[in-house]
């Protein structure tokens, strides 16, 4: 019965590895990738560059149902631009640091949903990597801990007066001048300013970057402790996916309650180390497993027990 209990043993190990995966930023940037940026506010410390990250595939993210750590470290890159590099201080503890999250399949405003779907069906499509045309995704910083997965942020939603293609082309505009910065590490520092840049639509605090909706947050140094077994978090952000579907002059579905309105999908971290994580589910008690393990080591040995009687 020695089976049962090594069985047991790596039922143990398997729930206590349950909920965690691995992910790298993304080296290569195509459409539908995410990006991460950070820009400092004018006259301010590091305003002069912006920083992006390839954080990979918005689908997978989408589709994901276990949490993804390790996404990156950006301790470093952020220190030298916007820490101890420029100002002297942490880049955590900056209330005039903003960073946000984006992404977007293409730009075209064609109509590649014709039958009209509904958006809470709209999880695949003939669109370009398995989505609509224009399909964005957007970041809304969380206003308290809440519930680990389920969002605490205002929902956004694209007004029914503006075309979310525009927007969207901006994203991939943005995409490709990361992927020629980046010198193949899914990394990139460029000057603030051009028309391609982070900068050009993120401007926190007027309720429209990129056009849309409040994308960005700012740090100041407040450690919101730990989140889905995240430690040390200094800022997160609820991701939204934005279908479009229609042409320009008919992009919405007026009958549709949820027309043009984002639909949650999970929370980025970023902690006081640089990490970055995506948290979809809660990360279980440590005790909680043990006691769950034990309980199957337990049944394990009265079964053996009751066989040898």
């Amino acid at each position: 019965m020695k089976i049962i209990n090594k069985i047991a043993l790596l039922a143990v190990a398997g729930v206590l590895g349950s909920g965690l995966a691995a992910k790298a930023q993304d080296t290569t940037w195509n459409n539908g990738d995410i990006i991460l940026g950070f820009r400092a506010a004018p006259s301010s410390p590091g305003a002069g560059s912006i920083f992006m990250v390839n954080l990979g595939s918005a689908v997978s993210y989408k589709d994901t149902t276990t949490n993804i750590t390790n996404i990156a470290n950006l301790n470093t890159q952020l220190d030298t631009l916007f820490g101890s590099g420029v100002g002297g201080g942490n880049w955590y503890e900056r209330a005039d640091l903003f960073a946000g999250f984006i992404s977007a399949n293409n730009g075209t405003s064609s109509d590649n949903n014709s039958a009209n779907t509904t958006i809470p069906t709209q999880n695949t499509s003939t669109g370009s990597g398995n989505e609509f045309n224009s399909t964005i995704y957007i970041s809304s910083v969380r206003t308290a801990p809440g519930t680990v997965g389920a969002s605490s942020s205002s929902r956004p939603g694209i007004p029914t007066q503006l075309a979310p293609a525009p927007a969207a082309a901006l994203m991939v505009n943005v995409g490709a001048t990361l992927d020629s910065n980046d010198s193949n590490t899914g990394l990139a520092t460029v000057a603030s300013g051009g028309f391609s840049n982070w900068d050009s639509a993120g401007n926190a605090g007027n309720g429209a970057d990129f056009g849309l909706t409040e994308i960005e947050a700012s740090f100041g140094g407040a450690n919101l402790g730990t989140f889905g077994g995240i430690a040390n978090v200094e800022q997160y952000w609820d991701l939204y996916r934005v279908a479009r579907w229609g042409t320009f002059n008919a992009p919405f579905q007026l009958n549709d309650a949820d027309s043009g309105r984002g639909f949650f999908q999970g929370t980025f971290t970023l902690s006081q180390n640089g990490g970055v994580a995506f948290v979809v589910i809660p990360e279980p008690s440590t005790y909680t497993l043990l006691a769950l393990g034990l309980g199957v080591v337990i049944i394990a040995t009265r079964r053996r027990n009751k066989l040898a009687a």
